[in-house]
């Protein structure tokens, strides 16, 4: 659940795609690749440089973040419990590589992958009113928050419940 407290109208907007319609809507040919396929998980690609980071070369800082953050190991499809339905479990901006993939079909998949979740047509787009709150079901929604236009603040507190 996400609680919008301070939220600017024209900017830091939350985006939701469905991954059960991502799945869907993958070109037959990429299910048959991504079948049974496992994937790296990373969190390095949205850390942010600080000021404890000052004086790290980019290679001594990839480093700490990946010791911090270690890669996690999990399937590149997945089946919802509820629905029975089979969803992607990972976008580009979280997935390391798709393990069996050399760069250049990790890059091409990514891609494909990339193209269907931000396709507009099949994307919800929620601007923030002070007081909203947006509930969805994390395990088969994929979301992302636009940019808040410099000079603007954005304060949304984000509540997660564990499935039983």
């Amino acid at each position: 659940m996400l609680y919008g407290v301070n939220v600017p109208s024209t900017s830091g907007h939350t985006l939701f795609a469905n991954a059960v319609n991502v799945y869907e809507r993958l070109p037959a040919e990429w299910k048959a690749r991504i079948a049974g396929r496992r994937a790296l998980h990373t969190a390095v690609k949205h850390v942010r440089i600080r000021a404890e980071h000052a004086g790290l070369s980019m290679a001594e800082f990839k480093a700490l973040m990946e010791e911090k953050y270690p890669k996690i190991e999990h399937p590149l499809v997945m089946t919802d419990a509820g629905t029975g339905a089979d969803y992607v479990y990972g976008a580009p901006d979280s997935l390391d590589s798709v393990i069996g993939f050399d760069a250049n079909d990790n890059e091409r998949y990514f891609q494909v992958l990339d193209d269907l979740i931000q396709d507009p047509d099949y994307v919800y787009t929620h601007r923030w009113t002070t007081n909203d709150l947006v509930v969805w079901k994390t395990r088969t929604t994929l979301h992302a928050a636009t940019a808040v236009a410099p000079g603007r603040s954005r304060t949304v507190h984000r509540i997660s419940l564990a499935e039983e």
